[in-house]
């Protein structure tokens, strides 16, 4: 691994939050604000979500992203973890927002047992 590649990873990885940890912070005093990022089809096909989530659309991450700025602790998940939470998050970090992205997203999340809500409509 070269150079690069290893500021690359460890730059992803600060920008992580495993699901134990993530589950501690959502019952703690101060909770990250969470933003579920899932494209769109994804989203309409479960009814499910992080309970006090909010969906915003990953392809307009640009446009949502300034509404943030006070928003000191952000998690974004997507489904599993991979690209659309990486990239919603480093979107994010680069607007200067301390945004994280959970690894293994909703699916990792749901097999831990988290809590989720139905949501309306």
């Amino acid at each position: 691994m070269n150079q690069t590649e290893q500021t690359e990873q460890t730059e992803q990885t600060k920008q992580t939050v495993s699901v134990a940890e993530f589950m501690r912070e959502l019952s703690s005093a101060n909770p990250p604000a969470v933003i579920d990022v899932r494209r769109r089809p994804a989203f309409e096909a479960d009814s499910l979500q992080v309970v006090g989530a909010v969906w915003l659309d990953p392809e307009q991450v640009t446009n949502w992203a300034p509404a943030l700025t006070q928003q000191q602790n952000v998690v974004v998940y997507c489904i599993k973890g991979h690209e659309v939470g990486i990239n919603c998050a480093s979107a994010l970090n680069e607007a200067g927002i301390a945004a994280r992205y959970l690894e293994g997203g909703l699916e990792a999340y749901k097999q831990a047992g988290g809590m989720l809500a139905r949501r309306a409509g």
